[in-house]
């Protein structure tokens, strides 16, 4: 039998194992210990007990419906922290941290100056009938309190690690805001979102200082489990040793669950290898690609000129309608930059950007001020790394540039199969982005691209991480599907300008 191909998987230092088992006995040890002093004998019926199970049960509620609440509010306070870093957010993150590194009973008092019968808001919670302390909820006020820090910064640390790349291109496909985040950001999310639900859930199942100091220790309704061990330690200490271990096992089976859940941004565990090139089709089938029949009656003009002082950067040119213009010059020049600005990521103080007699940016120098947003431009950028969404099979990357373009439900995907079969790669409509080659995956970026029939297309050296075998076919793909569409082409390469460009500018440094 053929054993299988493993990767090298760099070791550790023979001098750290000592201190890791260390580490690792830290925490072992103890609960080796608390295992040992377990009345086993008489453990369910220690654990099954009136007092145990209401207390379990309640704890088991107020976490659930405390993790909750922390996501519906963390989620959106983790997005909204990881994409700005203003002074004042930046205080914010700092207060919403804080229950990390307070003592519980501290944040308990907080809880009870703020919410308590004495608290600052006790005179308007009491108008309108609303007693928390001592209470259910100020069971769930404790836990939020406590554990919503764990969804904040797992929130706001995914979002940092998959940053902007795949809204942006959702953007260019003419997606809406609302639609990239239900459709892309999401559920790039949801693996952070739902190991950081468990860990909130797990955090507030253990919550004590908080909600003895808040909600008080009354059976039923506010004593948890965590309270109910602190109660039998002295009356009961079988009892108390045996409920201990119950919770013990629980919080280890909510690590587990975590640690078994896909990570966010995370490779896969045994990367899967490039799918083997189909031979491209012949440059004649090309043509019958089958892209959406066109909405504009011709191909427009576009004007582009802007000044961006921050960048060092001035520049402007004009492109022919139909004509694909490369530009071509040294790094810094802004060829990028240009790009960028015409598709609407990127706004000058001073910029001007036209397609026909549309103006899409219009910032500084008497123009005025105004800038329609990437989406709704009519413009796609197709950048070196085609930022395939990789979440999607191959099919969904393209269903989802047709939908954008106002193809609906069943029509889209039944299109995008046929796209990929004229383009040679129909047997690889379920592959993930991950597990197509370079070549493969410029043709799906490709094909989504020009899916959402754009007036004008933005290419960003689209061949420069192909190899010497795929580059031809791409080149010979790109010359026939944008033949007669207004193009700006950015490469340092001569033989893909002379494949694809009709016109040529070389821009300078300011």
């Amino acid at each position: 039998m053929t054993r299988p191909s493993r990767e090298h998987t760099p070791g550790v230092p023979a001098a750290l194992l000592p201190l890791a088992l260390v580490g690792a006995a830290v925490v072992v040890l103890p609960v080796a210990g608390l295992a040992l002093r377990v009345p086993w004998s008489d453990f369910w019926r220690l654990v099954t007990a009136d007092d145990s199970l209401t207390a379990l049960q309640l704890s088991l509620v107020t976490a659930l419906v405390s993790a909750s609440v922390c996501v519906l509010l963390g989620v959106p306070l983790g997005m909204v922290l990881a994409r700005s870093d203003s002074p004042l957010l930046r205080t914010v993150r700092a207060f919403v941290l804080l229950p990390v590194v307070l003592p519980p009973v501290v944040g308990g008092l907080a809880l009870l100056a703020t919410f308590g019968r004495r608290g600052i808001l006790a005179a308007p919670l009491e108008a309108t009938g609303i007693d928390v302390a001592f209470t259910t909820t100020a069971v769930i006020c404790a836990q939020v309190f406590v554990s919503l820090p764990f969804v904040v910064m797992g929130v706001e640390a995914a979002m940092r690690t998959h940053g902007t790349d795949f809204e942006t291109a959702a953007a260019v496909l003419g997606a809406s805001p609302g639609r990239a985040f239900a459709v892309v950001t999401l559920p790039l999310l949801l693996p952070a979102i739902a190991s950081s639900a468990v860990l909130s859930f797990a955090r507030s199942l253990g919550e004590f200082g908080a909600t003895l100091t808040f909600a008080g220790s009354l059976a039923g309704t506010t004593r948890t489990l965590p309270l109910e061990i602190y109660l039998r330690r002295e009356t009961d200490p079988d009892a108390a040793v045996a409920v201990s271990m119950l919770l013990v096992a629980i919080a280890l089976i909510v690590v587990l669950v975590v640690y078994s859940l896909p990570r966010s941004g995370s490779r896969p565990a045994a990367p899967t290898a490039p799918a083997a090139e189909a031979p491209s089709p012949d440059l004649a089938d090309l043509t019958t690609v089958a892209l959406p029949a066109s909405r504009h009656p011709s191909p427009p003009r576009l004007t582009v000129a802007f000044d961006a002082p921050d960048r060092g950067i001035a520049q402007s040119f004009t492109v022919e309608p139909g004509e694909t213009l490369a530009l071509t010059g040294p790094n810094g020049a802004g060829k990028s930059t240009a790009l960028a600005v015409t598709a609407g990521l990127l706004v000058p103080p001073a910029a001007h950007v036209r397609v026909d007699d549309r103006t899409l940016t219009q910032t500084g120098h008497g123009l005025g001020n105004g800038d329609v947003p990437p989406h709704r431009r009519g413009v796609t950028l197709l950048l070196q790394d085609p930022r395939l969404f990789p979440h999607m099979t191959a099919v969904g990357n393209i269903a989802f540039g047709l939908r954008t373009a106002g193809t609906t439900g069943g029509q889209a995907t039944e299109r995008a199969h046929r796209m990929l079969d004229d383009l040679g790669i129909g047997h690889l409509a379920k592959a993930r982005p991950r597990s197509l080659s370079g070549g493969q995956r410029a043709r799906v970026a490709l094909a989504r691209a020009l899916a959402t029939d754009p007036q004008v297309v933005l290419l960003d050296e689209p061949s420069a991480a192909l190899d010497a075998e795929s580059a031809p076919a791409i080149r010979a793909l790109l010359a026939a599907l944008l033949a007669g569409r207004t193009c700006v082409l950015v490469s340092h390469d001569p033989t893909e300008v002379d494949a694809l460009a009709q016109r040529v500018i070389r821009l300078d440094r300011a």
